[in-house]
Protein backbone atom coordinates (compact mmCIF):
# COMPACT_ATOMS: atom_id res chain seq x y z
CA UNK A 1 0.00 0.00 0.00
CA UNK A 2 1.47 3.30 -1.09
CA UNK A 3 1.92 6.09 1.40
CA UNK A 4 -0.34 9.15 1.22
CA UNK A 5 1.53 12.37 0.60
CA UNK A 6 0.85 15.81 2.03
CA UNK A 7 -0.73 17.00 -1.23
CA UNK A 8 -3.15 14.02 -1.18
CA UNK A 9 -4.88 15.14 2.03
CA UNK A 10 -7.99 17.25 1.66
CA UNK A 11 -9.22 20.19 3.70
CA UNK A 12 -11.40 18.10 6.10
CA UNK A 13 -8.67 15.55 6.75
CA UNK A 14 -6.18 18.30 7.54
CA UNK A 15 -8.61 19.91 9.98
CA UNK A 16 -9.17 16.54 11.71
CA UNK A 17 -5.44 15.86 12.02
CA UNK A 18 -4.75 19.30 13.41
CA UNK A 19 -7.59 18.93 15.96
CA UNK A 20 -6.33 15.50 17.09
CA UNK A 21 -2.90 16.97 17.65
CA UNK A 22 -3.91 20.27 19.25
CA UNK A 23 -7.07 19.31 21.19
CA UNK A 24 -6.75 15.56 21.81
CA UNK A 25 -2.98 15.54 22.22
CA UNK A 26 -2.36 12.64 19.82
CA UNK A 27 1.23 11.90 18.97
CA UNK A 28 2.49 12.15 15.38
CA UNK A 29 3.00 8.36 15.36
CA UNK A 30 -0.62 7.68 16.32
CA UNK A 31 -1.92 10.19 13.74
CA UNK A 32 0.28 8.60 11.07
CA UNK A 33 -1.04 5.12 11.91
CA UNK A 34 -4.67 6.35 11.94
CA UNK A 35 -4.51 8.01 8.49
CA UNK A 36 -1.94 5.79 6.79
CA UNK A 37 0.62 8.54 6.38
CA UNK A 38 4.23 8.89 7.41
CA UNK A 39 5.25 10.55 10.66
CA UNK A 40 6.94 13.37 8.73
CA UNK A 41 3.72 13.96 6.75
CA UNK A 42 1.73 14.12 9.99
CA UNK A 43 4.20 16.67 11.33
CA UNK A 44 3.98 18.82 8.15
CA UNK A 45 0.16 18.79 8.19
CA UNK A 46 0.02 19.80 11.85
CA UNK A 47 2.47 22.64 11.29
CA UNK A 48 1.21 23.74 7.90
CA UNK A 49 -1.87 25.48 6.47
CA UNK A 50 -5.31 23.90 6.53
CA UNK A 51 -5.83 24.44 2.79
CA UNK A 52 -3.80 21.91 0.79
CA UNK A 53 -1.37 23.20 -1.79
CA UNK A 54 -2.14 22.40 -5.39
CA UNK A 55 0.21 20.10 -7.18
CA UNK A 56 2.51 21.94 -9.52
CA UNK A 57 1.97 21.16 -13.17
CA UNK A 58 4.83 19.56 -15.02
CA UNK A 59 6.25 21.80 -17.73
CA UNK A 60 4.82 21.06 -21.15
CA UNK A 61 7.14 19.11 -23.41
CA UNK A 62 6.70 19.64 -27.12
CA UNK A 63 7.42 16.43 -28.99
CA UNK A 64 8.68 16.18 -32.57
CA UNK A 65 5.27 15.88 -34.29
CA UNK A 66 4.03 18.97 -32.44
CA UNK A 67 7.24 20.84 -33.28
CA UNK A 68 6.78 19.98 -36.95
CA UNK A 69 3.24 21.30 -36.80
CA UNK A 70 4.42 24.55 -35.25
CA UNK A 71 7.13 24.97 -37.88
CA UNK A 72 4.68 24.23 -40.69
CA UNK A 73 2.27 26.89 -39.44
CA UNK A 74 5.01 29.48 -38.80
CA UNK A 75 6.50 29.10 -42.29
CA UNK A 76 3.25 28.66 -44.21
CA UNK A 77 3.33 32.16 -45.74
CA UNK A 78 4.94 35.59 -45.40
CA UNK A 79 2.27 36.79 -42.95
CA UNK A 80 2.81 33.86 -40.58
CA UNK A 81 6.58 34.36 -40.74
CA UNK A 82 6.13 37.69 -38.97
CA UNK A 83 3.93 36.32 -36.17
CA UNK A 84 5.37 35.63 -32.74
CA UNK A 85 5.78 32.12 -31.32
CA UNK A 86 2.78 32.64 -29.04
CA UNK A 87 0.57 33.71 -31.93
CA UNK A 88 1.53 30.62 -33.91
CA UNK A 89 0.83 28.40 -30.89
CA UNK A 90 -2.63 29.96 -30.48
CA UNK A 91 -3.40 29.23 -34.12
CA UNK A 92 -3.07 25.48 -33.48
CA UNK A 93 -4.72 25.60 -30.05
CA UNK A 94 -1.52 25.07 -28.06
CA UNK A 95 -0.88 26.70 -24.68
CA UNK A 96 2.81 26.89 -23.84
CA UNK A 97 5.24 29.38 -22.34
CA UNK A 98 7.41 31.59 -24.51
CA UNK A 99 10.50 29.74 -23.27
CA UNK A 100 9.05 26.34 -24.20
CA UNK A 101 8.10 27.56 -27.65
CA UNK A 102 11.47 29.20 -28.19
CA UNK A 103 13.23 25.96 -27.27
CA UNK A 104 11.02 23.95 -29.63
CA UNK A 105 11.71 26.26 -32.58
CA UNK A 106 15.42 26.43 -31.77
CA UNK A 107 15.75 22.64 -31.84
CA UNK A 108 14.42 22.72 -35.41
CA UNK A 109 16.91 25.45 -36.37
CA UNK A 110 14.46 28.37 -36.30
CA UNK A 111 14.88 31.65 -34.44
CA UNK A 112 13.35 35.11 -34.52
CA UNK A 113 15.67 37.13 -36.77
CA UNK A 114 15.67 40.57 -38.35
CA UNK A 115 13.76 40.63 -41.65
CA UNK A 116 15.86 41.72 -44.63
CA UNK A 117 14.48 44.37 -46.97
CA UNK A 118 14.89 43.90 -50.72
CA UNK A 119 13.10 45.35 -53.75
CA UNK A 120 10.38 43.19 -55.24
CA UNK A 121 11.54 41.32 -58.36
CA UNK A 122 9.01 40.19 -60.94
CA UNK A 123 9.83 37.95 -63.92
CA UNK A 124 10.83 40.85 -66.19
CA UNK A 125 13.18 42.35 -63.63
CA UNK A 126 14.78 38.99 -62.95
CA UNK A 127 15.33 38.46 -66.66
CA UNK A 128 17.06 41.84 -67.04
CA UNK A 129 19.27 41.14 -64.03
CA UNK A 130 20.16 37.76 -65.46
CA UNK A 131 21.04 39.30 -68.83
CA UNK A 132 23.25 41.89 -67.13
CA UNK A 133 25.08 39.16 -65.24
CA UNK A 134 25.70 37.16 -68.39
CA UNK A 135 26.83 40.21 -70.37
CA UNK A 136 29.43 41.23 -67.77
CA UNK A 137 30.67 37.80 -66.65
CA UNK A 138 33.96 38.20 -68.49
CA UNK A 139 34.75 41.63 -67.03
CA UNK A 140 38.03 41.80 -65.15
CA UNK A 141 38.50 43.47 -61.77
CA UNK A 142 40.17 46.46 -63.41
CA UNK A 143 37.21 46.93 -65.75
CA UNK A 144 34.84 47.08 -62.78
CA UNK A 145 37.20 49.58 -61.16
CA UNK A 146 36.70 51.92 -64.10
CA UNK A 147 32.97 52.23 -63.49
CA UNK A 148 31.92 55.47 -61.79
CA UNK A 149 29.32 54.12 -59.35
CA UNK A 150 26.68 56.69 -58.38
CA UNK A 151 23.50 56.71 -56.35
CA UNK A 152 21.23 58.76 -54.13
CA UNK A 153 20.81 57.99 -50.46
CA UNK A 154 18.60 59.18 -47.61
CA UNK A 155 19.88 59.95 -44.13
CA UNK A 156 17.09 60.06 -41.55
CA UNK A 157 16.70 62.88 -39.09
CA UNK A 158 15.90 61.92 -35.50
CA UNK A 159 15.85 58.48 -33.89
CA UNK A 160 16.43 55.09 -35.42
CA UNK A 161 13.61 53.24 -37.11
CA UNK A 162 12.07 50.08 -35.69
CA UNK A 163 13.28 46.58 -36.50
CA UNK A 164 11.03 43.82 -37.81
CA UNK A 165 11.73 40.24 -36.72
CA UNK A 166 10.67 37.11 -38.61
CA UNK A 167 10.89 33.39 -37.88
CA UNK A 168 13.42 31.68 -40.12
CA UNK A 169 16.47 29.46 -40.34
CA UNK A 170 19.96 30.78 -40.99
CA UNK A 171 20.27 31.25 -44.74
CA UNK A 172 16.57 31.95 -45.30
CA UNK A 173 16.83 35.75 -45.08
CA UNK A 174 15.80 36.24 -48.71
CA UNK A 175 12.67 34.11 -48.27
CA UNK A 176 11.34 36.47 -45.60
CA UNK A 177 11.71 39.96 -47.08
CA UNK A 178 9.65 43.02 -46.22
CA UNK A 179 9.10 45.86 -48.72
CA UNK A 180 11.03 49.12 -48.73
CA UNK A 181 9.15 52.40 -49.07
CA UNK A 182 10.07 55.99 -49.88
CA UNK A 183 11.98 57.98 -47.30
CA UNK A 184 10.54 60.99 -45.48
CA UNK A 185 11.88 63.35 -42.82
CA UNK A 186 15.36 62.85 -44.23
CA UNK A 187 18.20 64.49 -46.11
CA UNK A 188 19.00 63.23 -49.59
CA UNK A 189 22.61 62.93 -50.64
CA UNK A 190 24.15 62.01 -53.97
CA UNK A 191 27.52 60.34 -54.25
CA UNK A 192 29.93 58.62 -56.57
CA UNK A 193 32.90 56.29 -56.09
CA UNK A 194 35.63 55.14 -58.47
CA UNK A 195 37.43 51.91 -57.69
CA UNK A 196 40.41 52.73 -59.94
CA UNK A 197 41.92 55.11 -57.39
CA UNK A 198 39.37 55.02 -54.58
CA UNK A 199 38.25 58.61 -55.13
CA UNK A 200 34.78 59.75 -54.11
CA UNK A 201 32.39 62.68 -54.56
CA UNK A 202 29.43 63.75 -52.44
CA UNK A 203 26.63 66.33 -52.75
CA UNK A 204 23.84 67.07 -50.29
CA UNK A 205 20.70 67.79 -52.27
CA UNK A 206 19.42 71.21 -51.18
CA UNK A 207 15.72 70.56 -51.71
CA UNK A 208 14.57 73.96 -50.45
CA UNK A 209 16.70 75.74 -53.08
CA UNK A 210 16.78 73.16 -55.91
CA UNK A 211 13.40 71.49 -55.56
CA UNK A 212 12.90 67.81 -56.31
CA UNK A 213 15.21 65.84 -58.59
CA UNK A 214 14.10 66.22 -62.18
CA UNK A 215 16.04 66.16 -65.42
CA UNK A 216 16.89 69.88 -65.37
CA UNK A 217 17.84 70.06 -61.68
CA UNK A 218 19.86 66.85 -62.01
CA UNK A 219 21.76 68.29 -65.00
CA UNK A 220 22.27 71.70 -63.34
CA UNK A 221 23.41 70.48 -59.93
CA UNK A 222 24.89 67.01 -60.49
CA UNK A 223 25.71 66.08 -64.08
CA UNK A 224 27.36 69.30 -65.26
CA UNK A 225 29.11 70.65 -62.13
CA UNK A 226 29.99 67.32 -60.46
CA UNK A 227 29.97 64.26 -62.75
CA UNK A 228 31.38 65.86 -65.88
CA UNK A 229 34.58 67.40 -64.41
CA UNK A 230 35.19 64.38 -62.18
CA UNK A 231 34.76 61.95 -65.10
CA UNK A 232 36.93 64.06 -67.42
CA UNK A 233 39.90 64.56 -65.12
CA UNK A 234 39.91 61.01 -63.78
CA UNK A 235 39.91 59.76 -67.37
CA UNK A 236 42.91 61.98 -68.11
CA UNK A 237 44.73 60.47 -65.13
CA UNK A 238 44.07 56.99 -66.47
CA UNK A 239 45.35 57.99 -69.92
CA UNK A 240 48.51 59.51 -68.42
CA UNK A 241 49.03 56.35 -66.37
CA UNK A 242 48.85 54.22 -69.49
CA UNK A 243 45.31 52.80 -69.07
CA UNK A 244 43.44 51.16 -66.26
CA UNK A 245 45.05 47.77 -66.59
CA UNK A 246 41.90 46.22 -68.02
CA UNK A 247 42.62 46.67 -71.73
CA UNK A 248 43.85 43.12 -72.20
CA UNK A 249 40.43 41.81 -71.20
CA UNK A 250 38.40 44.52 -72.92
CA UNK A 251 35.36 43.50 -74.87
CA UNK A 252 32.66 45.16 -76.91
CA UNK A 253 30.33 47.07 -74.60
CA UNK A 254 27.39 46.87 -76.93
CA UNK A 255 25.57 44.79 -74.31
CA UNK A 256 26.63 46.75 -71.30
CA UNK A 257 27.41 50.37 -72.25
CA UNK A 258 24.52 52.30 -73.71
CA UNK A 259 24.79 54.09 -77.06
CA UNK A 260 23.03 57.29 -78.13
CA UNK A 261 20.11 55.18 -79.33
CA UNK A 262 19.89 53.09 -76.17
CA UNK A 263 18.58 55.08 -73.19
CA UNK A 264 20.90 58.03 -73.75
CA UNK A 265 24.41 56.80 -73.08
CA UNK A 266 27.34 58.15 -75.09
CA UNK A 267 28.30 56.22 -78.21
CA UNK A 268 31.03 53.71 -77.34
CA UNK A 269 32.67 51.25 -79.69
CA UNK A 270 34.20 49.31 -76.80
CA UNK A 271 35.27 49.37 -73.17
CA UNK A 272 38.80 50.62 -73.76
CA UNK A 273 41.67 50.57 -71.30
CA UNK A 274 41.35 54.33 -70.70
CA UNK A 275 37.56 54.49 -70.48
CA UNK A 276 35.41 55.36 -67.47
CA UNK A 277 31.75 54.32 -67.67
CA UNK A 278 29.05 56.06 -65.66
CA UNK A 279 26.65 53.92 -63.66
CA UNK A 280 23.24 55.42 -62.89
CA UNK A 281 20.12 53.61 -61.77
CA UNK A 282 16.75 53.90 -63.47
CA UNK A 283 15.51 57.02 -61.67
CA UNK A 284 13.36 59.25 -63.92
CA UNK A 285 15.90 62.09 -63.84
CA UNK A 286 18.60 59.70 -65.11
CA UNK A 287 16.43 58.30 -67.92
CA UNK A 288 15.02 61.60 -69.10
CA UNK A 289 15.65 62.62 -72.73
CA UNK A 290 17.31 65.87 -71.70
CA UNK A 291 19.74 64.06 -69.41
CA UNK A 292 20.54 61.53 -72.14
CA UNK A 293 21.26 64.29 -74.65
CA UNK A 294 23.53 66.11 -72.23
CA UNK A 295 25.49 62.95 -71.47
CA UNK A 296 25.87 62.27 -75.19
CA UNK A 297 27.18 65.78 -75.84
CA UNK A 298 29.72 65.38 -73.04
CA UNK A 299 30.76 61.98 -74.40
CA UNK A 300 30.12 60.14 -71.12
CA UNK A 301 29.32 56.43 -71.71
CA UNK A 302 26.61 55.00 -69.47
CA UNK A 303 26.35 51.44 -68.19
CA UNK A 304 23.08 49.72 -69.03
CA UNK A 305 21.71 49.02 -65.57
CA UNK A 306 19.16 46.35 -64.62
CA UNK A 307 16.16 47.63 -62.63
CA UNK A 308 15.90 47.17 -58.86
CA UNK A 309 19.49 46.04 -58.43
CA UNK A 310 21.03 47.88 -55.46
CA UNK A 311 22.81 44.64 -54.54
CA UNK A 312 25.02 45.08 -57.62
CA UNK A 313 26.01 48.65 -56.77
CA UNK A 314 28.98 48.80 -54.36
CA UNK A 315 28.16 52.36 -53.31
CA UNK A 316 25.24 50.86 -51.35
CA UNK A 317 27.83 49.32 -49.03
CA UNK A 318 29.52 52.70 -48.68
CA UNK A 319 26.15 54.25 -47.77
CA UNK A 320 25.66 51.60 -45.07
CA UNK A 321 29.13 52.32 -43.71
CA UNK A 322 28.46 56.05 -43.72
CA UNK A 323 25.10 55.67 -41.95
CA UNK A 324 26.50 53.33 -39.30
CA UNK A 325 29.24 55.84 -38.48
CA UNK A 326 26.75 58.69 -38.28
CA UNK A 327 24.46 56.64 -36.00
CA UNK A 328 27.44 55.75 -33.79
CA UNK A 329 28.27 59.41 -33.09
CA UNK A 330 27.73 60.55 -29.51
CA UNK A 331 25.75 62.64 -29.08
CA UNK A 332 23.81 61.50 -32.13
CA UNK A 333 23.12 64.38 -34.57
CA UNK A 334 19.42 65.22 -34.69
CA UNK A 335 19.04 68.58 -36.42
CA UNK A 336 19.46 69.12 -40.15
CA UNK A 337 22.59 71.22 -39.64
CA UNK A 338 24.21 68.66 -37.33
CA UNK A 339 23.41 65.80 -39.69
CA UNK A 340 24.93 67.66 -42.67
CA UNK A 341 28.12 68.29 -40.74
CA UNK A 342 28.25 64.65 -39.64
CA UNK A 343 27.71 63.46 -43.23
CA UNK A 344 30.71 65.40 -44.56
CA UNK A 345 32.94 64.48 -41.62
CA UNK A 346 32.18 60.77 -41.83
CA UNK A 347 32.39 60.79 -45.64
CA UNK A 348 35.96 62.02 -45.32
CA UNK A 349 36.79 58.95 -43.21
CA UNK A 350 35.86 56.55 -46.04
CA UNK A 351 39.16 55.14 -47.28
CA UNK A 352 40.44 53.84 -50.61
CA UNK A 353 40.46 50.35 -49.12
CA UNK A 354 36.81 50.72 -48.10
CA UNK A 355 35.87 51.56 -51.68
CA UNK A 356 38.05 49.04 -53.50
CA UNK A 357 37.01 46.23 -51.18
CA UNK A 358 33.40 46.48 -52.35
CA UNK A 359 34.13 47.33 -55.98
CA UNK A 360 36.38 44.28 -56.23
CA UNK A 361 33.49 42.05 -55.15
CA UNK A 362 31.63 42.70 -58.42
CA UNK A 363 32.76 39.44 -60.08
CA UNK A 364 31.26 37.50 -57.15
CA UNK A 365 28.08 39.59 -57.19
CA UNK A 366 27.78 39.11 -60.93
CA UNK A 367 28.10 35.35 -60.56
CA UNK A 368 25.60 35.31 -57.70
CA UNK A 369 22.98 36.98 -59.93
CA UNK A 370 23.56 34.35 -62.62
CA UNK A 371 23.43 31.51 -60.07
CA UNK A 372 20.10 32.82 -58.70
CA UNK A 373 18.60 33.22 -62.21
CA UNK A 374 18.36 36.97 -61.70
CA UNK A 375 17.06 36.69 -58.13
CA UNK A 376 18.26 38.31 -54.93
CA UNK A 377 21.83 37.94 -53.72
CA UNK A 378 23.41 38.29 -50.28
CA UNK A 379 24.80 41.75 -51.04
Amino acid sequence: MSRVGTEDLGYKQRCQIQCLRADAGWTFERIAQRYGISVSTAWRVCNGPTTPRKRGKKPLKIDTPLSKRLIHEATLNAENRQKTYSEIAMMIGLQASEKTLRTAFSKEGYNRRIARKKPYLNATRRMKRMQFGLNTQSWSRNMWRRVLWTDECYVWLGGKRGTVYVTRRAGEEYDCLIPKFEKQNSLMIWGGILGYNGKKILVIWEKEDWGSIKAKTYIDHILMPIIWPFWYWEKQDIIRAGGGGGGGNSRSSGDSAESDNNSGGANTSGFGADEIILMEDGAPAHRAHGTAEQRAQLGIPKLTWPPYSPDLNPIENIWNLLKSRINARQPRPLTSMDVKQAIFEEWDTITVDNIQKHVDSLPQRDQAVVDSNGGHTRW
